[in-house]
C-alpha cells in the first residue's frame, strides 16, 4: 500500500507493508484493532521528499508479534523490520520503499546504499527464520530477466527492465529470494500498482519477496517441549473439548448438517460428553467422519 492518505480502517487484512506514509521519526501507534510500526526521516529534518515506510498488524498478528517477544526495528525511513511468533517456523517481515529509478550520480548511490541497508538487515535476520520481503521497489523487471533466472522470477511481468529492476534481481539472487507475485497470472488491472503521471501507463512497483522455496526444507521448525508431546500424545479431554467448544465464533455458516455453533453450545454438558466421546473415538481410530471432510461451498 502507498500514498499520503489517512490510515483508517484496513478491511480483512491482518499485515500489510505501507510506503510513502510521510510519517516522521520511528515508533508504534495503536489505530483501532491494528497496530502502526513506522520510520520516517527525523522530524527536524522536515520534507516534501517522500519517505517513510510502516508494517500494520490486526489483532491477531500483533499477539504473534507480542508472543515473539515484540521484536521490530526501524532500520532506515526506508526499512523496518518485525518478527512473527508462527508455526512451524517464525517469520520476519521486512517492509521497504526504495528509491526511485536512479538518473545521476546522488540517486545512483541513494539506491546503493538503500540496498547496503537492506542487506544489513538481511543479514541480521536469525537463520531459522522464514523471510518475507513486501513493498515499494521502484523496480521494473521484465520477461527476458526470466530466461536467464527462472529461479528467481516468474514469466509474469508487465515492464522493460530499467535499472533497480537490475538491482532487485541480483539482490534476490544473492540471498536466494524468489519475486512471488511474478509467478502468479493476473489480469493487468491486478497486477499492476502504479500509473505514470507522464505517460499514463500502467507499471508493477511492488513486489513480496519470500525465500527461495527449496530451501524451506531446510529450516528447522522449533521442537515441542516433552511436556507439550507428552500433551500432545495424550487423547483429548473433556475439558479441551469444552474450551474449544467455547471458542468457535457465533453467527457462521453450518456445515452439510446445519448444526450451528450456537446450537452446539445450548446443549451444554450432554453434548459436550457426546462430541467428546466421537473425538476420541476419531483419535483413536485415526479416521475422520466421512461427513465431517464435506463442505458447502
Amino acid at each position: 500500500m502507498r500514498g499520503r492518505t489517512k490510515i483508517s480502517v484496513f478491511w480483512w487484512v491482518e499485515l500489510a507493508a505501507l510506503c510513502e506514509t510521510a510519517i516522521y521519526d520511528s515508533g508504534i501507534k495503536s489505530i483501532g484493532d491494528y497496530t502502526l510500526l513506522y520510520s520516517g526521516l527525523p522530524s527536524v529534518n522536515k520534507t516534501r521528499s517522500a519517505h517513510g515506510v510502516a508494517v500494520v498488524l490486526d489483532k491477531r498478528a500483533t499477539n504473534n508479534w507480542k508472543q515473539a517477544g515484540s521484536e521490530w526495528q526501524a532500520i532506515t525511513e526506508r526499512i523496518v523490520k518485525v518478527r512473527l511468533k508462527c508455526t512451524p517456523v517464525n517469520i520476519t517481515f521486512v517492509a521497504v520503499y526504495a528509491p526511485v529509478n536512479p538518473c545521476n550520480k546522488t540517486m545512483v548511490d541513494n539506491s546503493e546504499k538503500f540496498y547496503m541497508d537492506l542487506q544489513e538487515a538481511i543479514d541480521g535476520v536469525p537463520k531459522e527464520d522464514m523471510i518475507v520481503l513486501m513493498g515499494d521497489f521502484n523496480a521494473r523487471i521484465s520477461q527476458p530477466q526470466h530466461s536467464t533466472t527462472s529461479r528467481i522470477m516468474g514469466p509474469f511481468t508487465v515492464d522493460v527492465q530499467n535499472e533497480n529492476g537490475e538491482r532487485l534481481i541480483d539482490f534476490c539472487t544473492t540471498n536466494n529470494l524468489v519475486v512471488s507475485n511474478s509467478f502468479f497470472q493476473h489480469k493487468s488491472v491486478h497486477q499492476t500498482s502504479w500509473m505514470h503521471p507522464g505517460t499514463m501507463k500502467w507499471h508493477l512497483l511492488d513486489y513480496t519477496l519470500i525465500i527461495e522455496p527449496t530451501l524451506l526444507d531446510q529450516i528447522k521448525p522449533a521442537s515441542l517441549s516433552t511436556m507439550e508431546q507428552h500433551r500432545q500424545d495424550k487423547e483429548p479431554t473433556l475439558d479441551e473439548v469444552q474450551q474449544a467448544l467455547q471458542q468457535m465464533k457465533n453467527r457462521k455458516a453450518p456445515g452439510k448438517d446445519n448444526v450451528t455453533a450456537e446450537l452446539l453450545k445450548a446443549g451444554g454438558i450432554p453434548v459436550i460428553k457426546w462430541l467428546h466421546e466421537i473425538f476420541v473415538d476419531i483419535w483413536k481410530n485415526e479416521q475422520m467422519v466421512a461427513d465431517w471432510t464435506l463442505a458447502i461451498i
